[in-house]
């Protein structure tokens, strides 16, 4: 019964979404916007990751812009809770965009092909009844069935628009806590009361609750976010609080620990990339390149790892050599760091391209979507649809071909176009007098 009066309440947002698709012409019917919840039960107050993806239906290629954060103005949720009317999710971030930013985020889909990111929707800002002002608050903060859909809207005046899809509806039943749960759920909230704060933050003060909860009731549903949410806030303590000091290392050993603990209690979903995410950085922040490499690794090769995160574990590969993260947490830095480097047939896999070796030739060959990239291993230099590319870090270790992030970089870039291009340095260059493409 609760199902259809959710359903019943998205009549008007429906009638909606078909008037903005016409308005929007022949681009809408080309795309459409996929929703997916890593579960459909929680307790009141669990934090809420969704995925969310851009499909090309079409039989040509066609162009979007990825912005798939929430606040982006592009991507949009709307909300049913228990017994309300459908209301916008106001995120607690909005971003805004120049002309030739939004340019620049503009990629190509292939027919069948998407582009996936993650959104955290956990809080959101609510209106204080009665005054004009507005309160961070939890999402699934009541018991009962939520209904929760997403828009994809682009405005006529945006690169790749008009264009308005909606998404499918997600249901997610949220029940109050009960027994070790409902235990650990008051001591959260003591906390929040204490710091004015929601349950989900990485405030100090709330960090004495986090401790209580995986202290007193390790095993209650909410200890895996405690944990999550402990380690970001021994994150901060390495990296601002205590930065360049031995309590400081010590802060992030600890929150490297408490992330990897979370993520092997969630691995294969959103959450548990987040926090394998957390554990990387940490890794990086105390020099240890191999173990934030294998562990950036392990999230891009992650089937609930989306496309915004592979091009994130890019970003991040490409600083490991620098030092940057070492030095974020005011460490010294080692005078040469090794440059990471990544099995090139799983990672390209990973992307959708094909991997053949050539035995004869000695070659690796990377096919794609309008891309055709030859690599031979131990030389610098590679072939993308016929131009050389210098810069190249090749090599051929345990009968496996590995290569610089920066490889994996420009096989994406190439795939997805210039605006996929520009989220990259750009450590790989044409080989001088080659051919522009």
């Amino acid at each position: 019964m609760m199902r259809s009066s959710v359903c019943r309440s998205w009549r008007g947002t429906i009638a909606l979404c078909c008037l903005l698709a016409l308005m929007a012409g022949p681009g809408a019917a080309q795309v459409v916007l996929e929703l997916d919840a890593e579960k459909t039960e929680f307790l009141v107050d669990e934090p809420i990751f969704v995925t969310v993806a851009v499909r090309n239906v079409a039989d040509v290629d066609v162009p979007i812009l990825r912005l798939l954060e929430p606040g982006s103005g592009v991507l949009r949720f709307e909300i049913v809770a228990p017994g309300e009317e459908p209301r916008a999710y106001r995120p607690c971030a909005e971003a805004s965009f120049t002309q030739e930013a939004l340019e620049e985020s503009v990629i190509w889909l292939a027919p069948g092909e998407a582009y996936s990111a993650a959104a955290d929707l956990t809080e959101e800002l609510r209106e204080v009844p009665g005054r004009t002002e507005w309160q961070v608050a939890i999402l699934l903060s009541v018991p009962g069935e939520y209904g929760i859909r997403a828009s994809y809207c682009i405005p006529e005046d945006w690169p790749t628009g008009p264009l308005a899809v909606w998404s499918n509806e997600v249901y997610l039943l949220v029940s109050e806590p009960e027994g070790v749960d409902l235990a650990a759920h008051e001591i959260l909230q003591a906390g929040s009361e204490t710091g004015e704060k929601t349950l989900w933050n990485a405030s100090s003060g709330q960090a004495l609750y986090y401790e209580a909860v995986l202290g007193e009731y390790p095993e209650s549903q909410y200890a895996i976010y405690a944990r999550l949410f402990l380690g970001g806030t021994r994150h901060l303590d390495g990296v601002w609080r205590m930065r360049g000091t031995t309590e400081g290392v010590a802060a992030l050993e600890a929150a490297a620990t408490l992330y990897l603990t979370a993520a092997e209690q969630a691995r294969d979903t959103p959450f548990g990339v987040r926090a394998t995410m957390g554990a990387a950085m940490c890794s990086a922040n105390l020099g240890d390149v191999v173990s934030a490499e294998a562990l950036l690794e392990e999230v891009f090769l992650s089937p609930a790892a989306t496309d915004a995160d592979r091009v994130q574990v890019l970003l991040w590969l490409d600083r490991l050599e620098s030092g940057s993260f070492e030095r974020a947490a005011g460490l010294t830095c080692a005078s040469t760091s090794p440059e990471p480097a990544v099995p090139l047939r799983s990672f390209a896999e990973a992307l959708g391209f094909s991997v053949d070796w050539g035995s004869t030739t000695k070659t690796v060959a990377v096919s794609g979507r309008k891309l055709h990239s030859t690599i031979s291993p131990g030389q610098n230099v590679m072939l993308v649809n016929g131009t050389p590319r210098t810069g190249v870090r090749t090599r051929l270790r345990d009968a496996r071909t590995e290569v610089s992030p920066s490889v994996i970089a420009t096989l994406m870039a190439e795939h997805y176009g210039k605006g996929m291009a520009t989220a990259f340095p750009q450590r790989i260059a044409k080989a001088p007098g080659a051919t522009q493409p």
